[in-house]
């Protein structure tokens, strides 16, 4: 396809990856806040693996439209979280 189009799908593993580091790192409000995109990204997982079983041509509509979203939020978690973490260490 096109580059715009190969980003989208990277971003699928990307997402997993910070998803699952993420709440590991974190603490607190952020660890709450990094485990929220996981209440929708799970019914989205269902519903793709749904579609992609009754061989919809439309199957990946769902990942590729939620997941982008939801790698851009835990980004954004995680790096409010380094931030924070930084100026912790940095008043000591």
């Amino acid at each position: 396809m096109g580059l715009p189009f190969d980003l989208i799908w990277l971003s699928i593993p990307i997402y997993l990856v910070f998803q699952a580091i993420l709440p590991r790192r974190t603490s607190g409000v952020p660890k709450w806040a990094a485990v929220l995109p996981m209440f929708v990204m799970v019914p989205v997982f269902a519903i793709t693996l749904i579609n992609f079983a009754r061989e919809s041509n439309l199957w990946p509509l769902p990942i590729l439209i939620a997941t982008p979203l939801a790698m851009f939020y835990v980004t954004a978690i995680m790096i409010q979280s380094c931030l924070q973490r930084r100026h912790r260490d940095s008043a000591d």
